[in-house]
């Protein structure tokens, strides 16, 4: 008996290690497993808080964005009143992009010059072949009538008149 008790003294002394040992592996398993549920959660809170805050910008730029397009759309709506009247066809006029272009350069060069001063005149005039390049680009976009209207009211235009106006109404007038 004596080996019984012996043995059963070392299988309960086994089993109350193999509890202890357990144990502490599984509280310190828990506290690591805490500690990276704790990071996770920190990185999900900042994925959320850094998308949270594109949302934001971005809505803040569309605000922004709007806001620029009302006072553009203000702008042309005062100044449509005074060139409105100016808008019209002449009843000679080129019917070609590449004559019409060139008449609306014409004018276009002139137009712009009233408004500068000093320095500018000769910065504007040192820009002259690149800016006929980009021009001649963007007058074949147009309608061939919304360009010659272009031309007639740059030719009568008060000098604070925005080019920008001057397209839209006559793309508006004779795009459709």
């Amino acid at each position: 008996m004596h080996w019984l008790s012996r043995s059963l003294f070392l299988a309960g002394g086994a089993l109350a290690l193999s509890i202890a040992c357990d144990g502490g592996t599984t509280a310190k398993g828990q506290r690591d497993q805490a500690a990276i549920d704790k990071v996770a959660t920190d990185k999900a809170e900042e994925k959320k808080a850094a998308a949270a805050k594109v949302a934001e910008d971005a809505k803040r730029a569309e605000q922004e964005k709007q806001a620029e397009q009302a006072r553009r759309d203000t702008a042309y709506e005062a100044a449509k009143g005074a060139i409105e009247p100016l808008a019209k066809l002449p009843k000679k006029h080129p019917k070609g992009f590449a004559n019409a272009c060139i008449e609306m350069l014409a004018a276009y060069d002139p137009f712009m010059k009233q408004s500068l001063e000093g320095d500018a005149v000769a910065q504007w005039d040192a820009g002259t072949k690149t800016r006929e390049r980009v021009m001649r680009r963007a007058c074949h976009v147009r309608p061939v009538d919304a360009v010659v209207c272009e031309t007639a009211v740059l030719k009568k235009a008060p000098p604070d008149t925005e080019f920008e106006h001057i397209v839209r109404l006559c793309t508006e007038k004779f795009a459709g």
